[in-house]
């Protein structure tokens, strides 16, 4: 294994370890803290899902092939073992912390165990009437095979005493049960505590041997295999149904589970690899989400709002200048679903083009979804590009393809070789017998739920020479046009990284009057990092604010900072050079291999003299930022800056 690969993995739970660290920050509400902590669980289920599968998959090859050695091992072993650790941090986290804070709301979360005799009397009736008839006990014995568990879900499992023998049985919790029980109106029990104490009723003929809760993780990350035979969309539903039966990646286990229950548990999921971790509860995202209709919580976070208006009729304003929205800080309804609005109901409007990643609603919910679909049925040519192997948002973008085809829209799916994740729409409109194009270029999904949560930056223009590009760039999805001749917009995967690479070795030259700052997500790719590193040794000023994995190590000229709040910072910004010269961009792409050669992204120049200084102004304000922040230092541990300006709370202020 690549040693960047193995920084990856380690750099991705620091990222978690910080918003674990938030979640804790006295400057933080108890309902902000709740809802940080549970984004910690389920960062990790996606961690284990994707990541820690991938790297069992290169484990077992190596054994395959007789290529493995200790070391891959050894690797595995402590990237799993740092996973394992931080998930009993945070159970520390939610005992010493936490649940402690939810008594001084008047909720106390108990154990079956510290009951009284009466309230135990009451809840074995509650669980006899209103709870066992919804659980279906599934036994695993010589007539039985062993049940099948699917992805994240909870489960009691029994041992059995039967004629001499242990059998098994496995006790799926349901979810439409909630997550907990109410023991009154300030105390609850959890779920899967209430089903496993009161196990015995379901079994009375039966001597319990032993009981304790566990919970899968299964690999979900799907491999597209081409074939010439099939349309890519019955390729991805074929992997969908593989999906169910993916790997065991992880076994969270209760802590005091004996070892005969992990042996017969290891044998049955067929692991090759130690997987379990104890924990002493589960505390899963959907638990601690469940708490917040229990109390009527404070929240410290006061979102700063602004209204935002094209002022006046959108095509006439976009003629005169490009338009930068700034999102969530400027409505994601008033800027992008309005440009929409505004192109299906215009007249001269003869062709709409999108591309869409995650909606995040079905067809029906779904504003932008509609106003495509009723563009259609207006005679307007619509096209939409889906990208269907979006990871756990295939199936809702294969329905939106088919309501979408159903209206009438042109529904494209895109280079089965690679992920379009680009983000733009393309409107064409009829004005003085020319055709116009007016276009928005986003660093964010077209998803108006996560857009009122998510940090990032929008673009609106008609520019001329963008509107060739982008023109160019769709053709290219939805049929056969070489994108690798787009003049402005950076394409990856055929030059946005030879381009990236040009503009850092520009600013190499420079030595001390060059500078570089980047905002992304992930920055991972080698050869981007190491010629970081050579622009930093010749004297180029390095500022980069990541949200997520860095593999990059700062140096005396690379300042590294990672930002948290109540948004999650998603835009990526990428700057070269100082004064007016400078050179910014925008776009969906971040710095890791997958994004530069294995996907379809772009970035947009800012080609407006007014929009460059906005951004430029919101880069200072990102410099600035020293509240939940943390830099990275030498030895790559995130240290805490502890201080009170956050570009979350400012972005209204000069």
């Amino acid at each position: 294994m690549k040693k960047y690969l193995l920084d990856r993995e380690l750099s991705w739970l620091n990222f978690n370890k910080r918003v674990l660290d938030l979640s804790q920050s006295k400057d933080v509400s108890l309902k902000d803290r709740l809802f940080l902590y549970s984004i910690t669980h389920s960062n990790l289920d996606e961690f284990f899902q994707i990541r820690i599968s991938g790297l069992i998959e290169q484990v077992e090859i190596g054994e395959l092939s007789g290529f493995t050695d200790n070391i891959l091992i050894d690797e595995f072993n402590s990237i799993f073992d740092s996973a394992s650790k931080y998930m009993q941090n945070r159970v520390d986290v939610w005992n010493d912390r936490l649940k402690e804070e939810l008594s001084e709301f008047d909720l106390s979360i108990k154990t079956m165990d510290q009951l009284t005799k009466s309230e135990k009397i009451r809840l074995k009736d509650y669980f006899i009437n209103n709870v066992m008839p919804s659980l279906t006990p599934l036994a695993s014995d010589q007539t039985k095979p062993f049940p099948y568990i699917s992805d994240l879900s909870l489960s009691i499992g029994v041992f059995l005493k039967k004629n001499k023998r242990k059998e098994f049985v496995r006790i799926k919790i349901p979810s439409n049960l909630g997550a907990y029980c109410n023991v009154n109106l300030n105390e609850i029990v959890w779920m899967h505590d209430l089903v496993m104490y009161f196990a015995d009723v379901m079994f009375t003929s039966y001597q319990i041997e032993e009981k304790f809760w566990f919970r899968i993780t299964r690999d979900q990350d799907l491999e597209f295999r081409q074939s010439l035979k099939k349309d890519l969309i019955d390729v991805v539903k074929e992997e969908l149904e593989f999906r169910r039966q993916g790997k065991v990646s992880r076994v969270e286990i209760q802590n005091t589970a004996s070892n005969y229950v992990r042996n017969y548990l290891k044998r049955n999921l067929d692991l090759k690899l130690d997987l379990f971790i104890d924990l002493s509860q589960p505390l899963t995202a959907f638990q601690i989400n469940s708490l917040q209709n229990l109390r009527d919580l404070p929240s410290s976070w006061k979102r700063p709002t602004r209204e935002f208006s094209f002022g006046g009729d959108v095509f006439d304003i976009l003629r005169k200048k490009d338009v930068l929205v700034h999102h969530p800080y400027d409505s994601f309804d008033q800027s992008v679903i309005k440009f929409l609005e505004t192109a299906c109901k215009d007249t001269k409007v003869i062709t709409i083009k999108m591309t869409q990643y995650r909606t995040g609603n079905s067809a029906e919910n779904d504003k932008i979804t509609s106003l495509l679909a009723t563009a259609a049925r207006l005679g307007k040519q619509v096209a939409v590009q889906i990208e269907l192997r979006a990871r756990f948002d295939e199936e809702r973008n294969i329905q939106n393809a088919e309501y979408l085809e159903d209206a009438g829209v042109h529904v494209s799916y895109g280079d089965p070789e690679y992920k379009a994740h680009v983000k733009m729409i393309l409107v064409v409109r009829e004005e003085d017998e020319n055709l116009v194009s007016y276009m928005h270029f986003g660093t964010g999904n077209y998803n108006f739920v996560t857009s009122q949560s998510y940090e990032d930056i929008g673009l609106f223009t008609c520019n001329a020479s963008l509107g060739e590009d982008c023109g160019l760039i769709f053709n290219s999805l939805t049929a056969y046009a070489n994108r690798g001749y787009s003049k402005n917009i950076l394409v990856a995967p055929e030059k946005l990284q030879d381009s990236i690479l040009d503009f850092i070795k520009e600013q190499k030259k420079l030595k001390e009057d060059g500078y570089i700052f980047l905002k992304l997500n992930n920055i991972t790719d080698p050869f981007i990092i190491r010629a970081l590193n050579d622009a930093s040794k010749a004297g180029v000023e390095i500022d980069i604010i990541v949200r997520g994995i860095c593999s990059l190590k700062p140096s005396k000229n690379i300042r590294i900072k990672s930002i948290l709040g109540q948004f999650l910072e998603h835009s990526r910004i990428y700057s070269f050079g100082k004064g007016s010269n400078n050179k910014i961009f925008i776009g969906s792409a971040d710095m890791m291999q997958r994004n530069l050669r294995h996907r379809i992204e772009i970035l947009v120049p800012i080609l407006d003299s007014n929009v460059k200084k906005m951004l430029e102004k919101i880069i200072l304000k990102y410099l600035k930022t020293d509240k939940f922040s943390w830099s990275l230092d030498e030895d790559g541990i995130w240290n805490l800056l502890n201080g009170d300006y956050s570009i979350q709370e400012n972005i209204n202020t000069p």
